[in-house]
């Protein structure tokens, strides 16, 4: 490849280097408009069919893997000449190799560049894929810090008896090489993690921990001989982090650590990126975020209010305070404040501030009671709030006062309540956030506590319950007249129709978008309306116009527990799971005690590739929901995946008993018939309203392909993988590769063309 030669549709601009695999160019897509990075390869790297087949077999495997710490391979090219081009994405920065030729870093950035290198090869090695050639060349280095792992499926199985006769540009490799493969014994994960303490050791040294001159010297020192010890170069490292290094050098694999997840536990301690200054990010291990946040950060619960005495009749108007206050201090960006849908589950707790604190990782919590007295003489109930802000762990109040007036100044005590919390907790607030605390979306405390019943009624997935929602806006807008907030609250339960598999009829979503567009004109910038006309597009199979909608709604409202999770379950949808993890992080954050809420990361994890990982969250979410059949669905899912059958029956049955005339009961009666085998219980549990409603959703739709290819309906399965990609399932390492109960379908034509079709899209979205 030269400067300004043309491939297919790549222009080279700029040689960036050459090794024993190929050359490697940055260049232009003439059709997608992007910056690529082109690998040639060499035509002794092809020249061997054998050789040539398997590196295709290892770099399309490796191009379904999707991580933040390794580089995307976008496409594989071979060209009418047989040469063969890869076309990966091209990044800024510099190589860890480049880095070290400045001296040694320090332990915190050496660890820090080592943990991504973990997570990044733990996402690989639970796909089954091995590197093997792990070295400082091959990590590249972005200007944000991230790490990204280059050359995967890529890496040549070194040649032992060739590396003894040829000097030069193996040595380079082979210094990297484990025991094993030195002695051309099997090779397995073990052999990535061994190079990985290699390429800590040099970071930390600037010096190979197995120098030579020659390949049989440095085989002989992997061999035979022990790194000179790491405090003959520097004193600053504490021995855990020495003893870590000697464990990850073990010449017995046995000896090593056994998976990327214990190196990375083992070594994250000492990277110190959750207190350095440092804009490096690290990718974790899993799917299953770690969403604990700083508990020095200012954060808040407010906990419901109370009546003095108590008396539910008044219920209402210390939630609807409660929930006011919640609001105003949601639009804080410098604060962290728990939603009102956790708040509200604590409700008559008994538990101590202190407890409550520390189960939410929050930092202060806000107290608060209601008397209500006898009416006033212009016949207004007479009201004294009473509310104060507590550190629970140094037992210190921040602030305390109490308020006296009517029914009608509950929203100025709300707002005074709130300015004081921000006050107290020395927060300057920015020109918008001052806005909103005047703001009211309601003005009317009765009409909001009919909203909030009919939010909690929308996420019970039953129709009784979106029948109930309807009444309560009904009766809100009946107070206030048409309002922005109802109106999109409304489009929800209408949207909420199909996304629960309660109706097929697609005139839900046009009521829905109509009540969308009737909130915009009231509010042009109200991200309820936006997130619904988001959720629209969804059940259109339109999922990039819908993450463009969802952004502007969390823009708008970036504390909305429903927009996050939305705009998270879109991302694992089109296989950009990972995009969502601080999202999901956040959800968790602000709103820990919903059910339907809990189970995203788990949902990330799913959508990811990682089953065993997705577990635990649903789990968790079940724990508090029981009886949320969606959950229940999904958990049985899940367990197919993991081929774990009989315990996946056993749930799709609980779910039978539970309603058999649920959505996901039914839906999961198909599956429990295909996971036995037993296609005339299939039939009869796959009915035409069943097939009807599901071929609306994208992940029903998978579900269903999934269904008929276990039931060896090879046509139907490929008919209902191309109703999902339609509807948004775009998700193409799991299609391609990562689902399991796909396997029958995969060596098919007709799939080829279908696989090709969603890679394109799955290559082109953007998140």
């Amino acid at each position: 490849m030269i400067e300004g030669q043309t491939i297919s549709h790549y222009k080279v601009l700029q040689h960036l280097g050459s090794g024993a695999m190929g050359v490697v160019c940055k260049a232009e897509d003439l059709l997608l408009h992007r910056t690529v990075a082109l690998k040639s390869l060499s035509p002794a790297a092809v020249a061997d069919p054998a050789l040539k087949r398997s590196l295709l077999e290892e770099a399309r495997a490796a191009s379904v893997l999707d991580h933040p710490n390794i580089c995307r391979i976008h496409h594989i090219e071979e060209l009418p000449d047989g040469q063969i081009i890869l076309v990966m994405a091209f990044y800024e920065g510099e190589t860890v190799a480049q880095r070290l030729t400045r001296g040694a870093l320090d332990p915190s950035a050496a660890s820090l560049i080592a943990l991504q290198l973990l997570s990044g090869l733990q996402h690989a090695h639970g796909k089954g894929i091995i590197h093997r050639d792990i070295k400082p060349s091959n990590l590249i280095v972005n200007p944000d810090g991230e790490v990204k792992i280059v050359d995967f499926g890529l890496a040549r199985r070194p040649h032992v008896a060739r590396a003894l006769t040829e000097t030069g540009v193996l040595v380079g490799t082979i210094s990297y090489m484990a025991p094993e493969q030195v002695l051309s014994r099997p090779v397995d994960h073990r052999a990535d993690l061994w190079a990985t303490g290699v390429v800590l050791y040099e970071m930390l040294t600037a010096a190979l921990p197995f120098p030579g001159t020659t390949p049989y010297a440095v085989f002989d020192s992997i061999l035979h001989t022990s790194p000179r010890p790491l405090s003959d170069y520097r004193s600053d490292l504490p021995e855990p982090l020495l003893q870590l290094i000697d464990r990850s050098l073990a010449k017995d694999p046995n000896q090593r650590f056994q998976d990327a997840a214990q190196f990375l536990t083992a070594l994250e301690p000492f990277s110190q990126f959750r207190r350095s200054a440092s804009n490096y990010t690290v990718a974790l291990p899993t799917l299953l975020v770690d969403y604990r946040q700083n508990i020095d950060e200012p954060s808040v619960v407010v906990l419901p209010f109370t009546t003095a005495p108590a008396d539910n009749s008044t219920d209402y108007f210390c939630d609807g305070l409660t929930e006011e206050i919640i609001t105003d201090l949601s639009s804080i960006r410098a604060l962290r404040i728990i939603c009102r849908a956790s708040a509200m589950q604590l409700k008559g707790t008994n538990d101590s501030p202190r407890k409550i604190a520390r189960d939410l990782n929050v930092r202060y919590v806000l107290e608060g009671s209601v008397r209500l007295n006898n009416t006033s003489r212009e016949g207004k109930a007479n009201i004294r709030v009473t509310a104060q802000l507590i550190d629970p762990e140094s037992q210190s109040l921040l602030w305390a006062d109490k308020y006296n007036g009517t029914l009608d100044d509950v929203f100025a005590i709300q707002e005074n309540i709130s300015r004081q919390i921000v006050s107290a907790l020395k927060i300057k607030l920015t020109p918008a956030e001052e806005q909103h605390m005047h703001e009211r979306p309601l003005p009317d405390v009765e009409a909001y506590r009919y909203y909030l019943m009919a939010k909690h009624e929308i996420l019970n997935y039953s129709g009784e319950a979106l029948e109930r929602a309807l009444e309560y806006l009904d009766t809100g807008e009946n107070i206030v007249g048409k309002n922005a907030l109802l109106l999109a609250a409304k489009g929800q339960v209408y949207w909420q129709y199909i996304n629960a598999g309660i109706s097929s009829d697609t005139e839900y979503l046009a009521k829905a978008r109509d009540c969308a567009n009737q909130a915009l004109e009231i509010d042009p910038n109200s991200a309820h309306a936006y997130r619904l006309l988001g959720l629209i597009s969804v059940q259109e199979g339109d999922s990039q116009r819908a993450v463009h909608l969802l952004k502007k709604a969390i823009a708008a409202d970036p504390n909305d527990s429903d927009t996050l999770s939305w705009y998270s379950a879109v991302c694992g949808l089109s296989g950009k799971a990972h995009a969502a993890m601080p999202l999901a992080r956040r959800i968790l954050e602000i709103d820990p005690l919903t059910p339907v809420y809990r189970f995203i990361p788990g949902l990330l994890s799913l959508m990811g590739g990682e089953f065993n990982d997705a577990l635990p969250s649903f789990e968790d979410a079940i724990r508090l929901d029981p009886s949320n059949t969606m959950l229940l669905w999904c958990k049985g899912q899940i367990l197919a995946l993991l081929r774990r059958d009989e315990e996946a029956i056993k749930q799709f049955r609980a779910i039978q008993q539970l309603d058999p005339t649920h959505f996901f009961s039914q839906l999961g009666a198909v599956m429990q018939a295909a996971l036995l085998g037993d296609r005339k219980a299939f039939d009869k549990a796959a009915t035409t309203e069943l097939l009807q409603i599901s071929e609306h959703d994208p992940h029903y739709s998978w579900n269903l392909a999934q269904c008929f290819a276990l039931i060896g309906d090879t046509t139907n399965a490929l008919a209902w993988i191309d109703k999902a990609m339609n509807k948004g399932f775009i998700n193409y390492p799991m299609i391609s590769r990562w689902d399991p109960l796909l396997t029958p379908v995969r060596q098919t034509p007709q799939f080829d063309e279908l696989v090709d079709r969603v890679r394109e899209r799955w290559e082109n979205f953007e998140v």
